[in-house]
This record gives C-alpha cells, structure tokens and sequence, in this order.
C-alpha cells in the first residue's frame, strides 16, 4: 500500500506540474495575442501550417504507449481554445447524407467550438465569405454527388480557399469519411501538402481523355479528383507540393485550359506507417 500510495502522490505532482504548464501557455498565447492586436488589428489568429507543425512534431516524438489519437485530440483542445482566447471563432458545416463531418470537425476543433449546421453547400461558402471568424466543413470531393459543391468556390476567389484537410491522423480504416476546411485566409504551405486547382477547359474534352492528358503530361504528381456537371468543362486537379515553383510544370494543362489555385492542405499523417 505504502508504494501505491507513493505513485498516487507522484501522479498528483505530475497532474500539478501539467495544469501549471497549461497556464504558461496561456499566458504565452495571450502575449502573443497582445503584439498582434499591436502589430495588425486585422490579422487572423487562423494558423493551420503551424497547428500542423505542433501535431508532427507530437507525432515524430512520440513514444509512450498513450494512443497518438488521443494525444491529438487533447492537443487540439488546447489549440482550439489557445485560439479562442485571441480571437472568436466557429464552424460551419454541410453535412448533407454525411452526419460524419460533424465528428471529424469535432475531433480536430474541440468541444468548445461553437458549430452550425447550414442545408446546403452554398450557405457555408457564404458565411465564411462573410465572416472571417468562420470556418466552413465540406465533403472532399471524390467523384460523388456530396463533393459537387467545389466550382461554387471558384466564384468565392481569391477571398476563400482551402485551407485543411480532415481528419488529419489517417488509420488503417477503410472508408473513412473526409473533409475540407474552408477558410477567408490563404493556404501557406506546410512543407508536406497537397494543392488543388480548378481546371476550366478552352474546348469539350471527355473527361476520360482529359485523365489520360494529366497522367501523360505531369505523371502522378497532378491528378484528377472530380469534374462539374455534364455542362461545365472544368475539373478538380489536385497537385502534389504547393503550386508554388510549379510553374513549368503546370504549362501543358494552360495549353487547353485556365487553371485557377483553390488552395490546399497538409498531408495527414498516417499512424500505420509513421509518415
């Protein structure tokens, strides 16, 4: 008894030197606040590259046997409220047939976000639109009815853009739902990302062909996620990296189309393979 008496008391001591780190932070969080609202009154406390960082790091330094998913969620709790304390903000969601896009917004913002649910697509890149301080969720599009609601962000640019992906801690699950976030920031690259683009096309194309044009000219770093309705000659490209420097090698698809930057986001990690 005498030594479960011990490791209970050394519990507490760690409990205690947890809650006095957490309050460091905050403080900290706050100072950072204070030379922000003194620097630019307008700037968005929004950082999705350096949320994306803290998680690797936890990732790639982690080695206890204390689930890495938990730890994300506990860390993201603390973001999300880190946030909070700089500046209001919220999520917006269509969740459509998909209830699971609620789940995944919770999991990566808290459970302290203020979330609305909206009918349809277009209420959400409406509100983000209008509201700096909110956040839209989407259906990634994969070719299905849920992801059709990309080419309604076309009209948004250059105010909206794709910002994340969720979840961000992939698991050896099939089927698992994803998300896009959608924010009034612009996406800045994480160093590991995946950018995405809107491919208008000068002249009709089967869209088999147009697959076929993107795997003979840019191999597997550009492929093909979703195309618009059977009116609308313009896909959904996503590229590996950030469009940035990729110039040269994005000019055969300007050759038959405009392209225009929708965003992008970090990759996710992947728990099975550490990467």
């Amino acid at each position: 008894m005498t030594n479960l008496t011990q490791l209970r008391r050394d519990i507490d001591d760690v409990d205690t030197q947890m809650q006095e780190l957490l309050a460091r932070r905050v403080a900290l969080v706050l100072e950072i606040a204070r030379i922000k609202d003194g620097e630019d009154t307008n700037a968005s406390p929004l950082r999705p590259e350096r949320e994306v960082a803290i998680l690797r790091r936890l990732a790639r330094d982690h080695k206890s046997g204390f689930p890495l998913a938990s730890l994300f969620r506990i860390y993201r709790e603390i973001m999300s409220v880190s946030l909070q304390l700089q500046q209001r903000f919220c999520i917006s969601i269509w969740t459509g047939d998909n209830p699971a896009l609620s789940n995944l917004a919770r999991d990566f913002y808290g459970s302290s976000i203020p979330v609305s649910y909206e009918s349809d697509a277009h209420t959400v890149l409406e509100r983000v639109s209008k509201d700096a301080s909110v956040l839209g969720v989407l259906p990634l599009p994969d070719g299905g009815a849920q992801g059709k609601w990309w080419p309604g962000l076309v009209r948004y640019r250059p105010g909206l853009s794709v910002v994340g992906c969720l979840p961000f801690l992939l698991t050896d699950g099939a089927g698992e739902s994803r998300a896009l976030v959608i924010g009034s920031i612009q996406f800045v690259p994480s160093g590991d990302d995946t950018s995405l683009l809107a491919w208008s096309l000068a002249r009709r194309m089967d869209i088999r062909d147009a697959e076929a044009f993107v795997l003979n000219n840019l191999g597997s770093h550009v492929w093909l996620l979703d195309s618009g309705d059977d009116e609308d000659q313009r896909l959904l490209l996503a590229a590996r990296g950030h469009v940035t420097g990729m110039e040269d090698q994005l000019s055969p698809l300007r050759e038959i189309g405009a392209l225009t930057f929708l965003g992008g986001y970090a990759n996710p990690w992947r728990e099975e393979n550490g990467s």
